[in-house]
């Protein structure tokens, strides 16, 4: 392991609980992986549905999931990623509830529908944490806003869809983030504590959201 992701690596089992039975990471997916704890927790709101995971890396949140729901859509551009995904999915015995989808999630077919969207797009790196994280315009070097994500997410919800969940950084700038949400959709903002520490946010946009 690299020098980069060595206090990642120490963490390794709040990632993963099961992560000395196999589970297999790359050098992004130390830094993107969702901490387990969090990602059971995400998955509690949308237990049962079918849900597409936007970007899935090497499957931090996507198995988790698979546990709790019925069927997962796994989505990300990289195709080796992707395979890291399958095999950590394999470990945890949720394979057969997540189909893997090597795409670009910002141009996928409107024809793809959900009960709802789970998004955690990139957050650029350890360096996210250095300034404040801007969703105005181009989020985590994604060339899109989180007004056209959100936009680009809410074509894939099937009717009766439950809505979306976004996982960002704790020091998103929250003025953007009210501006980027839909006026007239029901939205919750939680931010994700663990041990003490503030550690992210999630945004919940529909019916997922509890006021």
């Amino acid at each position: 392991l690299s020098q980069r992701v060595a206090k990642y690596w120490m963490q390794r089992y709040s990632l993963w609980s099961r992560y000395d039975e196999g589970v297999l990471m790359d050098e992004e997916g130390w830094f993107s992986a969702t901490p387990e704890v969090v990602a059971m927790h995400h998955a509690e709101r949308v237990a049962g549905r079918v849900v597409v995971d936007g970007f899935c890396g090497v499957g931090g949140s996507a198995v988790h999931l698979a546990r709790r729901c019925s069927h997962v859509v796994a989505v990300d551009s990289c195709r080796p990623r992707l395979d890291l995904a399958a095999h950590n999915a394999a470990v945890y015995g949720v394979a057969d509830r997540l189909e893997l989808l090597c795409a670009d999630f910002l141009r996928l077919p409107a024809t793809l529908q959900a009960d709802a969207v789970f998004m955690s797009p990139p957050w650029g790196g350890p360096a996210y944490s250095a300034k404040t994280f801007d969703v105005s315009h181009d989020i985590g070097g994604l060339g899109v806003s989180l007004a056209q994500l959100l936009a680009i997410a809410m074509c894939m919800c099937a009717d009766g869809a439950v809505g979306l969940m976004v996982f960002l950084p704790r020091n998103t700038d929250l003025v953007q983030l009210s501006a980027a949400l839909p006026g007239n959709a029901c939205c919750e903002v939680e931010r994700v504590v663990l041990n003490g520490f503030l550690k992210a946010i999630t945004v919940y946009v529909g019916a997922v959201a509890r006021t």
